[in-house]
């Protein structure tokens, strides 16, 4: 059974994937869209996408009122992505021994 409580690296790669996959457009993610998607309440949320910003992996467009991800933010997904499969890889492996 899996576990539903989520890490740190995981709600934050949830952001990224957010506003990477809603923001194919070029005009970025709301905030509000991106509560949503990856649920989280609005407290928890403007922590972690103020250290996003701070880190650099978000930007944010205090006009617009959006976030982008960065290239930052694209290559840590690509990293958390490919970590992942990793760790269900060795998670098949040591269920089938």
């Amino acid at each position: 059974m899996a576990s539903s409580v989520r890490g740190r690296t995981e709600i934050t790669g949830q952001i990224l994937e957010a506003v990477y996959d809603h923001g194919e457009d070029g005009n970025g993610v709301t905030q509000t869209r991106i509560g949503y998607t990856v649920h989280l309440n609005y407290g928890s949320l403007k922590e972690y996408l103020s250290s996003l910003t701070i880190h650099g992996l978000l930007s944010h467009d205090l006009a617009m009122r959006r976030y982008h991800i960065t290239e930052n933010g694209v290559r840590f997904l690509e990293l958390h992505s490919k970590l992942r499969g990793m760790m269900k890889e060795r998670m098949r492996h040591y269920d089938t021994e």
